[in-house]
């Protein structure tokens, strides 16, 4: 066990003293650099200045922005594991949608081949194109179209 003047001593949340490591503890980071401090031998230690994040919201490129920093001594340990932690919670959201009217003009889309119409249209066959195998555009072109007296306005060419 360390001696008083070696330990970390500050505050916990139960109220008493921190008893790791001044140098080693890794939930408070001791940050006087006064005179005091560099008298009784004590240097500031805790994380250097970390290089900016990287822009943008790709998680893998942050993962590695983070391992990078965290290995060399920027990023603490406990900062690293908050950061893990919103990465999960961010992963488990998926993909964004971009905006409301996407959406709904997927909906649309969806409702149609549900009830076993094809896209109406050269924006709805496109949309379908991402969203769905070849073999799957096939057979909707085969299906009949909303006014069920034609193939749709816009025919479909695989």
């Amino acid at each position: 066990m360390p001696s008083a003047d070696e330990r970390c001593g500050s505050q916990t949340r139960s109220g008493g003293e921190c008893s790791w490591p001044a140098d080693e503890c890794p939930h408070h980071q001791v940050r006087d650099t006064g005179p005091a401090a560099r008298a009784a031998g004590k240097e500031a230690h805790g994380p250097r200045e970390a290089s900016p994040v990287p822009p943008g919201r790709d998680l893998h490129e942050l993962a590695w922005w983070l391992i990078t920093e965290t290995v060399s001594g920027k990023v603490s340990p406990a900062q690293g594991g908050v950061i893990i932690s919103a990465m999960r919670v961010l992963a488990g959201l998926g993909e964004p949608a971009e905006t409301e009217d996407d959406r709904l003009l997927t909906i649309e889309l969806n409702a149609r081949l549900m009830h076993g119409f094809q896209p109406a249209n050269r924006e709805q066959w496109e949309r379908a194109r991402q969203q769905f195998t070849p073999e799957a555009l096939e057979e909707f072109a085969r299906w009949p179209a909303l006014d069920q007296g034609s193939r749709s306005a816009e025919t479909f060419d695989p």
